[in-house]
């Protein structure tokens, strides 16, 4: 892994067309590469390649760890669709949530329910769409998180305001509340909870036990609704649901100052919570740290300069990365406008500042999302109306990735999973290549298909084959490989 002490600019880009895209998420993927997800304003310009179907549409595109286009496809309606969340399926495709206010129209095939509906989509290993569902009631219901549950099915975190209604028939309580909605795994609905109290409480994001779920965010409310913990002021709520989203627990981390979630991370002995707490006129920022029961362990703090707009504080090789945006003053900006630029910073264990770093020329760049590849490089995502990187439209997406020119990650140069498989095997190839194809054979040496591969990563279909062992031959260039595959 690469340390995240010696991480520099392996590469800054700026990706977009005429008109606005808004980069939301990024998430990491098998083949060390990484998915953008977002909302596009503009028509099949610049780098964009498909036609805008209303006034923003979901945007998505697949890139390799050198920032290299593998695929990109947007889904949209006639109104407004904000892409929020996506998670890596296993059949190599992805889930995606996020928010609708397009009725049936373009891609979308059902009707609008309210201001914002869930809308999520099913996409293959392409980026082709399989299936869509939408939920929601008469208000706003916007999805923060979606995750990919152990019986295959899913489970959308998200904030609602909407009272019951025909299609949402969980009460509110009040302001915004947690809505959790659990899918199957063609997007049917199993059942839908709402959990909150008279005022606002909105979840950020979910955590998988080996029981049930944690849900992660804020709330202002006192003890009402369905919620039993008193509380002055605005304090991170936590909630614990067993897989039927029945309460089990809640939690308020035993913080008696006002405080607000930054982000919330799950390690494999321990939960992290990042919070900013409000003591007096100050506030500091702090990481947490907990046993499974949610008992604190360990708290850390920062120090961090006010002025910061701080977007996420993980842990990375045991130290501490904090994603921040440091936005000037007008008084403060040299160009007569007011300007944003991307801070990184690098705390070690004990909260002792080890670097910083800032990105962005003049204009606006306001980083939403820092992942950690499969290589242990760092990407920062947002977005930037910088003209110095290639600015092509009103607000283009701005990239820039850290670590080294290659790395200490030992890669076998094809990988695949899941190995037992009951239906779809993923083929990754771990190298540049020009032209690749896989063949499937019987043990008895018959050949029973051939696919031709595009990218570095491609699924396969072993469903109509009955269980038994399978050679999978992956040809790159001028050389073979055959991997045995077993199928359940």
């Amino acid at each position: 892994m690469i340390s995240i002490s010696a991480q520099e600019v392996v590469w800054e880009k700026s990706i977009g067309g005429e008109h606005a895209e808004y980069l939301y998420n990024a998430i990491p993927t098998p083949d060390y590469g990484f998915l953008i997800l977002g909302s596009s304003a503009s028509d099949a310009t610049g780098d964009i390649k498909k036609n805008n179907q209303g006034s923003l549409d979901y945007f998505l595109w697949k890139m390799d760890e050198n920032g290299k286009q593998e695929w990109q496809n947007s889904f949209g309606g006639s109104a407004i669709d904000f892409l929020y969340a996506a998670k890596p399926t296993p059949d190599g495709g992805y889930i995606l949530a996020g928010a609708s206010t397009s009725g049936k129209s373009g891609d979308k095939t059902s009707e609008n329910q309210g201001a914002e509906d869930i809308w999520i989509i099913k996409i293959d290993a392409n980026g082709n769409l399989q299936w869509q569902q939408a939920f929601g009631g008469n208000g706003n219901d916007i999805p923060t998180d979606i995750l990919v549950t152990e019986d295959s099915g899913y489970l959308v975190a998200a904030n609602s305001n909407s009272t019951p209604s025909e299609l949402k028939k969980s009460e509110n309580f009040g302001g915004n509340d947690y809505y959790m909605i659990k899918l199957d795994k063609k997007g049917q609905l199993i059942w839908e909870k709402t959990y909150g109290g008279a005022y606002d409480d909105k979840v950020k994001s979910i955590l998988q036990t080996k029981d049930g779920f944690i849900l992660v965010g804020n709330s202002n409310s006192p003890a009402s609704g369905n919620k039993t913990v008193e509380q002055n002021g605005n304090k991170t709520w936590i909630v614990e649901i067993d897989n039927e989203g029945n309460i089990r627990s809640e939690n308020s981390l035993g913080l008696n100052n006002e405080n607000y979630l930054i982000s919330a991370e799950q390690k494999k002995d321990h939960y992290l919570f990042a919070i900013n707490e409000k003591n007096g006129s100050k506030t500091a920022s702090k990481v947490i740290e907990t046993d499974f029961s949610l008992q604190p362990t360990h708290t850390t703090e920062l120090k961090v300069e006010n002025n910061l707009s701080i977007t996420e504080i993980r842990n990375v090789n045991d130290n501490f990365l904090l994603t921040a945006n440091k936005i000037s003053s007008l008084q403060e900006a040299t160009s007569g406008e007011i300007e944003s630029y991307y801070i990184t910073k690098s705390f070690d264990k004990n909260g002792t500042s080890i670097w910083e770093k800032k990105f962005g020329e003049k204009g606006f760049n306001y980083l939403e999302k820092a992942i950690t590849t499969r290589d242990g490089s760092t990407i920062l995502f947002g977005n930037s109306t910088q003209q110095a990187k290639g600015n092509k439209g009103q607000s283009d997406f701005y990239l820039v990735k850290l670590g080294k020119e290659g790395d200490d990650v030992k890669r076998v140069s094809v990988e695949v999973y899941p190995n037992p498989t009951s239906d779809i095997v993923n083929v990754i190839i771990n190298k540049e290549f020009t032209t690749s194809s896989i063949e499937i054979y019987n043990l008895a040496g018959q050949h029973l298909q051939t696919k031709n591969v595009k990218y570095r990563s491609t699924p396969i279909s072993l469903g109509s084959y009955p269980g038994g062992v399978y050679i999978l031959k992956i040809k790159t260039d001028n050389k073979s490989e055959s991997i045995k595959i077993i199928k359940k």
